[in-house]
């Protein structure tokens, strides 16, 4: 596969099929997420499987795990649009998305510094 930092750096595509979301750079394939029942999904990346689990209601959280073993837990609030990031290496980071005029989810670190976001694109045709 090619570098993974060259393929981030183009621009990236979701295709949605019933069971089946598959992100794209270019033509090349970088992730395949399968639904595997409600609140399940599996993927493989880098020759490893992952699993990814919603649990609870009130304060719902995202688990995602490499070969069984626990790599991040989401953890989000009932109402609002925030939530935090914890690796199994102890790294926390926070998350939030905004609405204003489109949606923009945005990664801080510890110091609350923006690392990442993604925003969406409005196209016309």
């Amino acid at each position: 596969m090619t570098q993974l930092k060259t393929l981030l750096s183009q621009n990236l595509t979701w295709t949605f099929s019933k069971k089946t979301i598959v992100l794209k750079s270019n033509d090349d394939v970088l992730l395949e997420l399968r639904e595997e029942k409600s609140a399940r999904a599996s993927f493989e990346f880098d020759g490893k499987n992952y699993t990814i689990r919603n649990e609870g209601f009130w304060n719902p959280k995202t688990i995602i795990e490499k070969e069984g073993q626990q790599v991040l837990i989401l953890k989000r609030n009932f109402f609002g649009s925030n939530a935090n990031i914890e690796f199994e290496n102890g790294n926390l980071y926070s998350f939030k998305i905004s609405n204003s005029p489109l949606a923009k989810l945005s990664f801080f670190n510890k110091d609350k510094n923006e690392i990442l976001y993604y925003k969406l694109k409005f196209r016309t045709f």
